[in-house]
């Protein structure tokens, strides 16, 4: 019975930038204990550990103080105390009370001062802190209730949007526990935020990284828009010798994009075991600052901190030289690549076995069936290496005829080996992320007054073909027939580079009534080469012989 745990520290978050005394939650603790925490140094965090001095006499892990950047309050001690929702330039959204149900049926009253039309969320974080409260959320206007949660879709902490009636100023806000429960336990956090305001949220796709103690990793980022369309400025806290490229997400561009995280020669690399990555808003006001957030919470208490694992130094870097301006569906792709020795253990002499990660998502044969597999993507062939310190080398890539994407964002991955041949990898590196747009090389369109075709004879169908700037190249195009339709054969040409006018013969059998025949597709490949553009099916017309005069 003399034992001092503590598990969780009031009030349960605080703003960056300051010192702040908390008062421990836990068993067997002095009413007045107190503990000091530093957090002039948490601007990059989410997080600070809570050190608990062997004076004191707690046991247990340190607790963990939230570090937010919006606008923190404690639970008044004064009743009727008013607080500003009002959001002018000077209170950073969002607002968050933290407070505490201390005895059994107790209900905390909050008066805010709000903007007449302002809609404001509110929502009361419990067990998104690790607390037993299963809060009851209120908002009365004069006293009366206007709106009321419990819970809300995948929470069980509430959550209301509500639009502040005209001529009010003022509102109250009431949190409670639904079964009347209390305790020292018993924290929440009712948060405030106005609706419809500029955001937006970044988030790991893995839950760790592996990175040389000098060399490149790579991290999948998740970034999603809420009204916040611009820059979003990268920066890593953690270790002063990581880079990371890009160092700026541009403007519009959301969805998984890829980082490369380069750690440089230097500093203390034993002591780096995670990251924190954030990214804030290019030109808005106030500045957006948001923490990559990691699946899993994978550090307890720290949701922004990517654990990290420290592999020996990679011995090359991998750089791109030229990327091409687009890729076209069907058309094989080319990338100019050199690899370059790098101290410490410098790789010059071996080899750089190359492969490709994209943010292309995998499209299954048979969505029903995903034991068919997936349809090929767009990736670097197999079997291509350069060599370390040698010359530039030509990369592959291989892009299908069905690529849905209109850009994809490619990274080359190098896997260290001994010789082009070699089976055994012995580190593995990244080159910077490239984007490249996706278009079609060519597009055809037929000459509608040559789609009738006239019985018995050899019709010539025409059209044009328009190539996209970047490709020039020869195409061959066929018209394939139906094998039922008897007495027709379809025909093909090449349009010759720099020519865009084509004819294609097409040899119509005896029919008797106009009709649109079936089973015609239009076929356009690059000569002796795979298809520029799917297998398309044309309506070509029959026209019946021309009955003889009496």
């Amino acid at each position: 019975g003399d034992l001092a745990l503590v598990d969780a520290v009031f009030p349960p978050a605080a703003t960056a930038g300051g010192e702040i005394r908390v008062t421990p939650v836990g068993t067997g603790l002095s009413k007045n204990t107190t503990l000091s925490v530093d957090l002039r140094q948490t601007h990059s965090h989410t997080g600070a550990l809570v050190s608990t001095p062997p004076s004191v006499g707690l046991l247990g892990p340190a607790p963990v103080l939230r570090v937010t950047r919006g606008t923190e309050v404690v639970e008044p001690e004064k009743p009727g105390t008013v607080i500003d929702s009002r959001f002018s330039d000077k209170l950073q959204a969002p607002l968050t009370i933290s407070g505490r149900i201390s005895k059994p049926r107790e209900i905390d009253r909050y008066a805010l001062d709000v903007t007449p039309g302002q809609k404001l969320r509110f929502s009361v974080l419990g067990r998104a802190i690790d607390s037993p409260i299963d809060a009851e959320l209120t908002i009365l206007v004069d006293g009366k209730p206007v709106a009321t949660s419990q819970d809300r879709t995948g929470s069980r902490d509430p959550q209301l949007d509500y639009t502040v009636p005209e001529k009010t100023t003022r509102l109250e806000v009431t949190v409670g526990d639904l079964y009347q429960r209390a305790g020292s336990h018993f924290l929440y956090r009712l948060q405030s935020t106005p609706v419809g305001q500029p955001d937006f949220s970044l988030a790991f796709q893995s839950p760790l990284l592996n990175l040389p103690r000098v060399g490149s990793g790579l991290i999948k980022l998740q970034v999603n828009r809420s009204g916040y369309n611009g820059p979003i400025a990268l920066k890593i806290a953690g270790d002063d010798q990581v880079r990371l490229q890009p160092s700026t997400i541009p403007a519009g561009t959301t969805g998984a994009i890829a980082i490369t995280v380069t750690r440089l020669a230097g500093g203390d690399s034993g002591s780096l075991r995670s990251l924190s990555l954030v990214g804030e808003s290019v030109g808005n006001k106030p500045v957006l600052r948001r923490n990559a957030r990691v699946p899993n919470q994978s550090i307890p208490g720290h949701e922004d901190l990517l654990p990290v694992g420290l592999t020996r130094p990679s011995g090359a870097r991998l750089e791109i030289v030229s990327s091409p301006t687009a890729i076209y569906r069907g058309l094989p792709a080319h990338v100019i690549v050199a690899a370059q020795g790098v101290a410490p253990q410098n790789r010059t002499g071996q080899a750089l076995r190359i492969a490709s990660v994209s943010n292309e998502p995998l499209r299954p044969i048979d969505p029903k069936n995903r034991g068919k597999g997936n349809r090929p993507i767009a990736q670097v062939m197999t079997n291509q290496a350069v060599s370390i310190g040698g010359a530039s080398g030509s990369i592959t890539l291989a892009i299908p005829i069905d690529v849905p994407a209109a850009s994809i964002e490619f990274v080359l991955r190098g896997d260290v080996i001994a010789h082009p041949y070699a089976t055994a990898v012995q580190g593995r590196i990244f080159s910077s992320p490239f984007r490249v747009p996706v278009r079609n090389a060519v597009a055809v369109k037929l000459d509608p007054k040559t789609t009738t075709l006239a019985s018995n004879t050899v019709n010539q169908v025409r059209g044009t073909l328009t190539r996209d700037p970047g490709f020039s190249g020869p195409v061959e195009l066929e018209i394939t027939v139906d094998k039922k339709l008897a007495g027709f054969r379809g025909g093909k040409t090449i349009v010759a580079a720099g020519e865009n006018s084509f004819t294609i013969p097409v040899t119509a059998g005896q029919e008797n009534k106009a009709r649109v025949l079936p089973g015609i597709q239009l076929l356009v490949r690059a000569p002796g080469g795979g298809p520029l553009l799917p297998n398309r099916g044309i309506q070509l017309r029959s026209q019946p012989p021309k009955k003889a005069g009496k």
